[in-house]
């Protein structure tokens, strides 16, 4: 890849960021075409002899409205998957726990319109 190519795929992530990004939810109720938003969290988790685990998730916001199926709304699910194209590439994640018996996804905003899901990428093509 040049470097004009990846400082112009570096762009581009940020903007979807931003602005969200079409990508695909495949859960129990279905494949869904979803926006996402995309973002990194680190867990930290301490073990019983004192050891200290750090956890790097890949997570995306996704508007509340757009998880339904069959006129009924869902919540993520660990297992789930979320599918990220961009042009040729296609990058995969699976919706996780992460560390500390934490749920697999929070509400991002107090108004509980936005799922925060935590993911942890699965395959890149």
């Amino acid at each position: 890849m040049s470097i004009f190519a990846e400082i112009m795929a570096g762009a581009q992530a940020v903007l979807a960021g931003i602005s969200g990004e079409s990508a695909t939810y495949d859960g129990a109720a279905g494949r869904l075409t979803v926006t996402v938003r995309g973002l990194v969290s680190k867990w930290a988790s301490t073990d019983a002899y004192g050891v200290t685990t750090t956890t790097t998730t890949n997570d995306w916001r996704v508007d509340v409205a757009e998880l339904v199926a069959d006129g009924e709304r869902f919540e993520p699910e660990p297992g789930d998957v979320i599918t990220i194209r961009r042009g040729q590439d296609s990058q995969q994640f699976e919706v996780m726990q992460p560390p500390g018996n934490e749920p697999c996804f929070r509400f991002s905003d107090s108004t509980g319109l936005e799922y925060q899901i935590h993911t942890k990428r699965i395959k890149t093509d």
